[in-house]
This record gives structure tokens, C-alpha cells and sequence, in this order.
């Protein structure tokens, strides 16, 4: 606070009384953020405190308010404090990222890899906050070939990528007469009647059964055959 004085006079024998109201030496700063939550500093010191907040009690005179939150462009402003004051700070952040949406075709369910690490995400998928700037986006799934694109993304910008996935099987049907276990590469898939997918090649396709001459065939499975 600023000092006082008063003069007084006490005559003999008497009390005197002196009462001051002492004016404020000193402001407040109140501090929004959007997004919330931004830590702020003030002269380039952490004051501990995030947005939204007040700043109580500062010195009247200038200062350098900075507000700063992961995955955004720190702001910081001037701001002068005035006596008896609150001034006010509303700042908008910058996103210093962008999102990306991911979709594959013929099928979806593709793991996503972001820059050779796992994002733990599927396809359809979004990736909400991806660091501006050059990213590999791998798509791997069972049955297709990996594929990888090579994006850039501005800050705040939302994409959709659109992958089609390359197939690596051909579909085979078998039916046995009569009923017989079917056994493919020398592993038991069923009996009577199969169908699925292998991966193109050659491939041993037997019938076994009981009493009965095995039925044995190479076959060659081909690509989105």
C-alpha cells in the first residue's frame, strides 16, 4: 500500500485518534485460456497456477504473462497492473497439431502404426492430436500386404486418408466323399467340408480317413483367386 500521514493536534488531557485509508500500491491479473488448463508464468517464472486463475496482489507496473499447454504454441502477452485494479487476459492457444482420420479398404481392422510405433488403434479410426509436420502412417493387417504413406500435416488441419489394402490369399473350398478329414500343409482344419483363406502358393491339400487310400493334391492358390 502507499504510505499516509495526517497531522493532528492533541490538546492537554485528550486522546486523539487518527484513521487512514490506505490506497492499494498494487492490481490483480485474472487469466483465461482456451483451450483450460495452461500452465502460466509471469516474467518467465512458473507461478504453479493453470488457467483459468488470478494472479492477486502484483506490484502496479508491467509485466510478461505466458500461458503454455502441450500441443500448443505458448502465448504470451504484456500486460500493465494498475492500482486497485484487476486486468483481464484471454487467450486463444494455437494448436500446434493436427488429426487425421483413417480409413482401409477392401476390409477394415488394419492396425495402425504411427512412425513405426503402435498406436493401439484399428481401422476406422481418428488419430486426434498428431504433431505437425511429415508422419509415416503404416497399415498392417492379416492377409493383405503392409502398407505405408508418407503424410504432412498442418497445424490444426483434419485429413482423411483413404488406403486400399493389397491382398496376399486366394479363397479355397473343399468338400471330401465321403466324409473325410481335411488336412492342409499337415495341419487338421476340418471335416466333411472346408472353407477359407491361404496365403498364395503352393499348398499340400489332404483327405484322410479310416480304412481309405489318402487323397493327396498340390495346389497353387493365386492372389484374389
Amino acid at each position: 500500500y502507499y504510505p499516509a500521514e495526517k497531522e493532528i493536534t492533541v490538546g492537554n488531557g485528550q486522546t486523539a485518534e487518527a484513521q487512514f485509508d490506505l490506497k492499494p500500491a498494487f492490481g490483480h491479473i485474472s487469466i483465461h485460456s482456451t483451450p483450460a488448463g495452461a500452465s502460466v508464468s509471469l516474467n518467465g517464472k512458473p507461478t504453479g497456477k493453470t488457467t483459468p486463475c488470478k494472479l492477486e496482489k502484483l506490484s502496479s507496473g508491467s509485466y510478461e504473462v505466458s500461458e503454455s499447454k502441450e500441443w500448443y504454441h505458448a502465448h504470451t502477452e504484456s500486460i500493465t497492473v494498475n492500482d486497485g485494479q484487476t486486468s483481464q487476459i484471454s487467450a486463444t492457444l494455437k494448436p500446434s497439431f493436427g488429426g487425421l482420420t483413417l480409413n482401409t479398404a477392401p476390409e477394415q481392422g488394419a492396425k495402425v502404426l504411427l512412425d513405426g510405433n503402435p498406436t493401439n488403434k484399428t481401422t476406422p479410426c481418428t488419430l486426434q492430436k498428431i504433431s505437425s509436420g511429415t508422419h509415416d502412417i503404416t497399415f498392417q493387417k492379416e492377409w493383405f500386404e503392409p502398407q505405408t504413406k508418407r503424410i504432412t500435416i498442418a497445424e490444426g488441419e483434419s485429413k482423411t486418408i483413404n488406403v486400399d489394402l493389397k491382398p496376399t490369399f486366394g479363397t479355397l473350398t473343399i468338400t471330401t466323399e465321403p466324409k473325410a478329414k481335411i488336412y492342409i500343409d499337415n495341419q487338421f482344419k476340418a471335416n466333411d467340408k472346408w472353407e477359407g483363406r491361404l496365403i498364395a502358393g503352393w499348398h499340400t491339400i489332404e483327405a484322410r480317413k479310416e480304412k481309405h487310400t489318402t487323397d493327396k493334391k498340390k495346389l497353387e492358390i493365386v492372389v484374389g483367386k
